[in-house]
């Protein structure tokens, strides 16, 4: 299915299996290279390892970074631990920020994107 917001339009993939095969539909995107996977205890517990799987399988290097679950999380010291995670593994202009995990998780992780090098792409 195909998303249009405004002038842009993105694709929105609903399907059993998706994690395992998250690299391959990235790289259908023609995004390629690091990814930093931004997540919480919980979610990463349940679904880390076979994202991460799919991502290595399709040559993205995986760097992660946990943040604890909770509204009371989104703080600048916690944004502080997604910029630390970006520059200890040298992302760059092209490389990309994949938010596991909802709420405090996609806030952190899409501001984070949008600042970082002046804005990476977001998932």
């Amino acid at each position: 299915m195909r998303i249009k917001a405004g002038s842009e339009e993105y694709p929105l993939y609903l399907a059993p299996g998706l994690l395992a095969a998250a690299g391959s539909l990235l790289r259908e995107q023609g995004l390629a290279g690091k990814v930093l996977v931004v997540t919480n205890p919980k979610v990463g517990a349940l679904y880390l390892s076979r994202l991460q799987a799919g991502l290595e399988a399709a040559d993205f290097i995986v760097t992660t970074v946990t943040i604890p679950d909770g509204e009371s999380y989104k703080r600048l010291d916690q944004l502080t631990k997604v910029y630390d995670a970006a520059v200890a593994c040298r992302l760059e202009r092209d490389s990309l920020v994949l938010a596991l995990g909802g709420g405090v998780i996609g806030d952190l992780a899409g501001f984070a994107a949008a600042t970082y090098l002046r804005g990476v792409k977001l998932v």
